[in-house]
């Protein structure tokens, strides 16, 4: 099997609230089913799915984009493609999966050039809340390459993980980090 590099980033939800409420008030109403979990943004259905809350506080869960139009086709080399054939109600999904630590508004994003960017997560939550969310960038990879660039030296950076295939997984991979931090 061939390996697959998985990356996250880091940023910071600023929420800028009339009725002084927080990210964490919001997840909890969708989880209780008061507010709804999908929303259309920027063309697209978008869904918070399997959103739930660890026993340390963190939230979890995919963020997910529907497409119906533009479906992708398959083939074998040199053959006719096929179309992939959906029902009405039915559409491509392409995720990210995320953590969100709500004491410090910290939000682990799996970048996926193909799914959502946690700008689309920020106008979802702004959509469904009614407040302002704003994702801002604390560490990316440019970022982190820009200070190597300048010769500036990390105290301490590692992080190594193995491709996510479920939420739940990255929960007992971020107990397990916490607890050496």
């Amino acid at each position: 099997m061939a390996k697959k590099e998985i990356n996250f980033d880091f940023y910071q939800l600023v929420i800028s609230s009339s009725k002084n409420t927080t990210l964490r008030d919001f997840f909890e109403a969708i989880k209780s089913g008061l507010t709804d979990s999908f929303v259309e943004v920027r063309g697209y259905t978008r869904e918070l799915y399997r959103l739930d809350k660890s026993k340390e506080g963190f939230w979890f869960g995919q963020f997910r984009k529907y497409r119906i139009d533009q479906l992708p086709a398959y083939a074998r080399f040199g053959e006719d493609e096929t179309e992939i054939k959906l029902d009405e109600d039915q559409g491509i999904i392409e995720r990210n999966c995320f953590i969100f630590f709500p004491d410090r508004n910290i939000l682990v994003w799996q970048h996926d050039a193909h799914a959502n960017h946690p700008e689309r997560f920020a106008d979802f939550l702004s959509n469904t809340s009614g407040d302002k969310v704003e994702a801002a960038p604390i560490l990316t990879k440019s970022a982190l390459l820009r200070l190597m660039a300048s010769q500036t030296e990390a105290l301490k950076f590692q992080i190594s993980v193995a491709r996510p295939v479920t939420p739940p997984f990255l929960i007992e991979l971020m107990g397990r980090k916490s607890k050496s931090l």
